[in-house]
């Protein structure tokens, strides 16, 4: 039970006049309370003076017709006028990152064989792999790198400045097509407290002047 807004005014009245004034209660429904409008997304396929134009156009269109949701409407044109994106696609998705710096505007490269980082058994004058380089884990100018090294026997800077040997050695099938790819530094290097001298692929590729396609 409460009272509204005239029969408040009448009570006032008779406390300060001292008139008798006959109140009614009757009953008072709580207001509605106001529903915020449905988020919407504008930034896929949507141009800003394309919005600037409906938001204008839909709020005189709701002033003159009365309409209170006023940004219902407004959501639902820019709704209306978006673009349309290719179905599982991301159309606005610029695919760039730390591996892939060019994005979807480039293709990624990928290895031309199966690489691994290894040892060279000095005794035996053969590669040893001890890990293998996965292409989801290597930089585009990284794979570049490695497709563009060939077999042979290189001098490189260690990072402390040290000159070693790397070795870079394709072996092959028993059809004589290779099929693996193995960068083979001295055993030193394989060892724990020595990983981390040994050149990285960026390094080897400026100190061998590596020229990719």
């Amino acid at each position: 039970m409460g009272l509204n807004r005239e029969q408040r005014r009448k009570l006032l009245a008779q406390e300060i006049d001292g008139e008798d004034t006959e109140v009614t209660q009757v009953d008072v429904q709580d207001e509605p309370k106001a529903v915020a409008p449905e988020p919407v997304a504008v930034s896929a396929g949507v141009d800003p003076a394309m919005i600037a134009q409906i938001v204008a156009a839909t709020v005189a269109a709701m002033q003159q017709s009365g309409t209170v949701n006023v940004a219902d409407a407004v959501g639902q044109a820019i709704r209306d006028n978006r673009k349309p994106i290719p179905e599982n696609t991301d159309a606005e998705y610029h695919a760039k990152s730390h591996w892939h710096p060019a994005g979807k505007d480039a293709p990624r490269p990928v290895l031309a064989r199966r690489t691994y980082r290894g040892k060279w058994d000095h005794n035996e004058r053969r590669a040893i792999p001890t890990f293998e380089y996965e292409a989801s884990q290597l930089r585009d100018d990284e794979i570049e790198t490695i497709n563009a090294l060939t077999p042979g026997q290189y001098t490189v800077r260690r990072l402390d400045g040290v000159e070693t040997v790397m070795h870079v050695v394709d072996q092959e099938d028993s059809m004589g097509h290779p099929f693996r790819r193995i960068i083979a530094f001295p055993e030193l290097l394989s060892q724990k407290e020595h990983r981390n001298v040994a050149p990285p692929l960026e390094q080897i590729r400026e100190q061998l002047r590596l020229t990719v396609a």
